[in-house]
């Protein structure tokens, strides 16, 4: 029975940490109360990382996986099966692997579209719906050079064909909301921009002057815009981020 539900799991397109967080109390047929009280946090946190899409600490994960078990392969990057023998990184001195990938990668938020307008403060844990790990060393070479700039990195998925065939319909893209990505425009880099009918779209930008932005699609039955900067507003108010990755990066 524990097998199905495990090779169920294993081959489910549903790659949510809460999800596996509570497959795995169910596999060992745990209530909330022991699987918590065994990891050494309370439930009522549990409850946060099962229900509430909270990302739990690098030590708590690590309790989980020397506790039970688990593959951090599979809890973090969805590789191979939930339960394996931890291995140890080569010349690491990290207690396990969960330690090793913990160090080396973040766990960045995919968001719902509509929380993309506001770029202002901690992402709202209602509109996390998924996790993807990116290389720690990767993110700081393209713009993340602290852990709070590492922070202000969010995925969402493109939505229309506009800027076909650079980024296409149901694509993840990799979101730097950093404010100094909102106010040093590149010309004819892809920025998400509000538009000032506060809709949002994903276009190139070219900064035309202080006041104006021309806004471009790569597909050609899309017309070209402008935004015009209100006077009592900032070039931030209308760039939220810069596009940098689309399954590839976009920038070298």
């Amino acid at each position: 029975m524990c097998i199905a539900k495990i090779e169920k799991m294993g081959t489910s397109k549903k790659d949510i940490l809460a999800e596996k967080l509570k497959f795995i109390r169910e596999v060992l047929n745990l209530s909330q109360d022991d699987f918590a009280a065994r990891i050494g946090i309370s439930r009522r946190a549990l409850q946060t990382y099962e229900t509430e899409g909270r990302t739990p600490k690098a030590s708590v994960l690590r309790n989980i996986v020397r506790i039970f078990n688990v593959s951090p392969s599979w809890l973090l990057q969805d590789e191979g099966e939930p339960f394996e023998k931890p291995k140890k990184q080569p010349g690491r001195i990290a207690e396990s692997e969960i330690e090793y990938l913990i160090e080396e990668h973040v766990m960045i938020p995919l968001l719902n579209t509509e929380v993309a307008a506001n770029v202002v403060g901690t992402w709202p844990t209602e509109k996390i719906v998924d996790y993807y790990p990116f290389k720690r060393v990767w993110l700081r070479k393209i713009g993340g050079s602290s852990e709070e700039k590492l922070k202000r990195f969010v995925l969402l998925r493109c939505r229309g064909d506009s800027m076909s065939p650079t980024i296409n319909n149901g694509e993840v893209m990799l979101v730097d909301t950093n404010l100094n990505r909102r106010i040093e425009i590149e010309d004819f880099a892809i920025y998400m921009v509000r538009r000032e009918d506060d809709t949002i779209a994903v276009k190139r930008v070219v900064q035309k002057s202080l006041d104006v932005l021309l806004c471009l699609s790569d597909n050609i039955n899309y017309k070209p815009f402008t935004i015009k900067i209100e006077s009592e507003k900032t070039i931030q108010d209308y760039i939220i981020g810069r596009v940098l990755w689309v399954g590839r990066e976009l920038i070298k």
